[in-house]
């Protein structure tokens, strides 16, 4: 059996009870959660002052939790906007952010440039560190060796073959807190250690739940893994309204690295409420959350973690080679493998890396008819183009209609006007519960039809439903439609799949080793690179001339872009620096 904690986290609940603090004072000043719209709006209410600096002060680090004198300006400069504020009035709300109390200096980068945080962010990272920290000590959750040994067979049997020895240390590894941390690379089997794991817990009576930042992940989870699964946003609010559902309850959390710090808090706050167990399960080295971020490194460093490095995704030993040296930053090690087996593909323009790309895509989706596809790139002003150069392709092969039904359309606050027909493939871009639909939701179009000024459009999705709906019904309040051509993805997005066959990645400047590292690793054969030449000659401040020296300084670029690490730190790293 298991013990019942009855010791309370003393520390987190006065840390907790600081963080309450900064609303009261916000509340003395009249600055209420809900009064922000009518700090916005002159006309319902005069703001205390041009800018409001208390509410710039709270905001600052809501994405990302260390800020430069950039970030504060840019901050400023877009509240502003509100106030038709001077820029007088800009230069002084910023040097009374830099002086107010709220602030915290955190001293300067390599670069020299002084760092910032708020106090506010200092007090949830310390109440996240102080909470994970009295997680961890709690061993109501520690599994027996043997009950652990009979789920890596159950496992085994399953699969019909062993788990390494790494899956099976992993296994252990994370069944022996109130909070383990599994990290492990791409393609490194986490879905099989992670299924153990759900058979070791349920064989002695323990829910095993999991949760994910995008519905579609808490889909591909369960799918993975068998164990039921929703959204992180879904698990906090539902873990804080009704505890009991949670207790005697392992929460698995994956692509933890994604997650906020703000959120892993009240994940955490929850957790304890309901006596659960948290498995945070992620890595460090792929892309991070867009908002605040870092935490699981800093917690892996802390509490230390389990970790899985054997590649098993890609088929060919060069290629796991590759993953492996896209991942530490030996990026002209994996330009050479790129080179000598042809898959690096530079080019004079934009237009011509866009065109070889859909040239190679198209050749091998028809060769390989069977087989799996992906292409990447890291924005979506990239995967516009490609999407259309795609559908161009697709039109020309008759696959699909004529129809050309024209629509706005929004993705990321993006909004582009796209063309639909029959058979286009199509990707939903937010969730809406009523109608099952879900960011990231997949499917083909059957039909489009128009009735009364407005489109209906006919749905067949990739999990066996069929939908329909029409266009205002699933649109933002200025009537852009939530749906986009699904041929191409975002890098960002991508994360977590596992493509059975080859990927095409568009690679621009922007791509760090995080990213290049995701990118190059979601295949299971091959990952071809396309890449515009000039876009690395203008990356690249010396002249050259010689077609030689022009070549192999583009590749020097590539590689320097490539291992470039823009590693996000929690604010209390560089207190404690």
């Amino acid at each position: 059996m298991f013990a019942i904690r009855t010791r309370e986290p003393k520390t987190v609940m006065n840390r907790l009870a600081l963080l309450s603090r900064w609303q009261e004072e916000l509340n003395e000043l009249g600055m209420f959660e809900s009064d922000i719209i009518n700090i916005r709006n002159a006309s319902l209410f005069k703001p205390l002052e041009p800018i409001p600096v208390m509410f710039l002060l709270m905001r600052l680090t809501e994405h990302e939790a260390v800020l430069d004198v950039i970030d504060i300006y840019k901050a400023v400069a877009i509240e502003a906007q509100f106030y038709n504020s001077s820029l007088a009035c800009i230069h002084n709300t910023v040097e009374q952010i830099l002086t107010h109390d709220w602030l915290v200096s955190l001293g300067k980068d390599a670069k020299g440039r002084a760092l910032y945080t708020t106090q506010m962010m200092i007090d949830i990272e310390r109440s996240v560190v102080e909470l994970a920290t009295y997680l961890h000590l709690d061993e109501s959750y520690k599994m027996n060796d043997q009950a652990i040994e009979q789920a890596i067979a159950a496992q085994e049997n399953n699969q019909g073959f062993e788990m390494s020895e790494e899956q099976q240390a992993s296994v252990q590894g994370v069944c022996q807190t109130g909070l383990d941390i599994l990290q492990g690379r791409a393609g490194a089997g986490k879905s099989t250690s992670m299924q153990a794991v759900r058979i070791a817990y349920e064989s002695q009576g323990i829910k095993v739940k999991g949760s994910t930042i995008a519905k579609k992940a808490a889909v591909q989870l369960e799918n993975d893994t068998g164990i039921e699964s929703k959204t992180l946003a879904s698990t906090i609010l539902e873990i804080e309204k009704r505890p009991s559902r949670y207790s005697n309850s392992v929460i698995l959390v994956d692509e933890a690295g994604l997650i906020p710090t703000s959120d892993l808090l009240m994940l955490m706050r929850g957790a304890e409420k309901a006596k659960a167990k948290i498995i945070l399960v992620g890595e460090t080295a792929q892309l991070k959350s867009i908002k605040q971020t870092g935490c699981l490194a800093y917690l892996s460093k802390l509490l230390g973690h389990s970790e899985l490095t054997s590649i098993y995704r890609q088929r060919q030993l060069w290629a796991r080679t590759m993953v492996v040296d896209l991942r530490s930053g030996a990026s002209m090690s994996a330009i050479n493998t790129m080179r000598a087996k042809g898959l690096l593909n530079l080019f004079e323009t934009k237009d011509k890396t866009l065109e070889a790309l859909i040239d190679a895509w198209h050749a091998y989706t028809l060769a390989n008819p069977n087989k799996d596809w992906m292409i990447m790139a890291f924005s979506w002003k990239d995967v516009e183009p490609l999407n259309e150069l795609v559908r161009k392709r697709l039109k020309d092969r008759e696959v699909i209609g004529d129809e050309d039904i024209e629509i706005n359309c929004v993705v990321s606050q993006k909004v582009m006007s796209l063309k639909f027909s029959v058979n286009d493939r199509v990707w939903f871009t937010i969730n809406d519960y009523e109608r099952a639909f879900t960011n990231g939701d997949l499917g083909t179009v059957t039909a489009i039809s128009e009735f009364e000024d407005e489109y209906y459009f006919f749905i067949s999705m990739d999990n066996g439903h069929r939908v329909r709906f029409k266009v205002s019904d699933y649109s933002d309040e200025k009537g852009n439609l939530h749906l986009v051509r699904a041929y191409a993805s975002t890098i960002y997005s991508s994360q977590g799949s596992t493509v059975d066959g080859d990927t095409f990645v568009l690679y621009t400047t922007s791509m760090d080793r995080a990213a290049s590292y995701v990118a190059g690793s979601r295949h299971k054969d091959n990952c071809d690179w396309f890449v515009n030449g000039r876009e690395l000659d203008d990356y690249n401040d010396d002249a050259i001339t010689e077609e030689r020296n022009l070549q192999e300084s583009r590749i020097e670029t590539l590689a320097k872009c490539m291992r470039t690490s823009r590693h996000k730190a929690i604010a209390l790293e560089y207190l404690k620096a």
